[in-house]
């Protein structure tokens, strides 16, 4: 349970670096661009003019990249925030059985323990 305690603390670190990067690439501004360029790419006219629409599907493309990059980072960090509340679970899953199992094994070395007094 220290272990993931200390796992959730360093996760938690990363929680304001992430936000500060986010801000520094300027994802919300380059989101929008993403979805300027995909409107302006379903007119009708777009792919008339093959320079102007190859322009274009470069520049969507490396926007996306850095978006994606960033999401993907975000997604792991939740990912392994995700795993740490299922390991605090199986924790106390595993607690919830011990004090059932427990007092059952108690009781049977006591029976057995009995029995070995009583045939002496």
């Amino acid at each position: 349970m220290v272990e993931l305690d200390q796992f959730k603390v360093k996760i938690g670190n990363y929680e304001e670096p992430l936000s500060e990067l986010k801000e520094s690439l300027g994802l919300d501004m380059k989101q929008e661009r993403i979805d300027q360029l995909e409107a302006q790419m379903e007119e009708p006219n777009f792919w008339d003019d093959v320079t102007s629409s190859q322009f274009v599907m470069k520049e969507l493309k490396q926007l996306k990249s850095v978006v994606e990059s960033y999401e993907t980072l975000e997604a792991e960090r939740d990912d392994i925030l995700t795993m740490i509340e299922m390991g605090y679970e199986e924790d106390d899953d595993d607690e919830e059985e011990e004090k059932i199992i427990e007092p059952k094994k108690k009781k049977k070395e006591k029976k057995e323990k009995n029995k070995k007094g009583g045939k002496k």
